[in-house]
């Protein structure tokens, strides 16, 4: 029994198989090319979608940031400058209450200083006083870490930007504010000239290290 090996003739099944499974193939390939892509294309998509919702996000909270930081300059310069405008009123009071209302043979016995009742020095030293005391309560509770970390430097002898100045400016804010409240509101007559007179030698040295220490901010304060 002889079989015929040869090329089918044209028109019969075995040749139409094969000449269909050459598109089949380019068409499954290219296919599968296509959903590739897709694939790909939506994960770009995603990537940049993601991408776009971080930088959206981070600019709000930068935005946010900034407006918080805006918020405390405008609080911490309203702070400063009430304390400022005590400070004003504080030294050159007391400085009358000092010299014309305290100090001399007949100081305390006198009634009157540059036109005005000591009453009235009195009150605008007291009242003043309470401004800046609630100012700068509030300025050191927004500057409580600096404050902290100079004094620890200057405590440890470490190298940073704390001066001698801030140190006497802490001490003196604390002993002149300590001793005349305790002189007006707490303390009994034998021991309140006592408590004045710390009060007064404290001032003094308290004066020049308010200066030195607003000095270099005054621009800022006064734009």
């Amino acid at each position: 029994m002889r079989v015929q090996v040869g090329n089918f003739p044209r028109g019969s099944a075995a040749a139409e198989v094969n000449g269909s499974s050459a598109p089949d193939h380019r068409s499954r390939r290219s296919g599968e090319l296509g959903e590739v892509r897709a694939r790909h294309h939506s994960i770009v998509q995603v990537q940049i979608c993601s991408r776009f919702v971080q930088v959206l996000s981070g600019s709000r909270s930068y935005l946010r940031l900034e407006v918080i930081e805006l918020g405390n300059a405008r609080i911490n310069k309203r702070v400063d400058m009430i304390a400022l405008v005590a400070a004003l009123l504080i030294f050159p009071t007391g400085l009358v209450l000092l010299t014309r209302l305290h100090i001399g043979p007949d100081g305390q016995q006198r009634l009157y200083a540059l036109g005005l009742d000591r009453a009235v020095w009195m009150h605008l030293h007291r009242w003043s006083a309470v401004a800046m005391t609630v100012a700068v309560t509030a300025h050191a509770q927004m500057h409580w870490r600096v404050i902290c970390a100079r004094v620890r430097r200057a405590g440890l002898r470490l190298s940073g930007n704390t001066t001698r100045s801030d140190l006497v400016l802490y001490f003196t804010v604390a002993v002149a504010t300590f001793t005349a409240f305790a002189a007006w509101l707490v303390l009994p007559r034998s021991l309140r000239h006592l408590a004045i007179d710390l009060h007064h030698l404290s001032s003094l040295i308290l004066l020049p290290a308010v200066v030195t220490h607003v000095r270099p901010h005054l621009r800022w304060l006064l734009r």
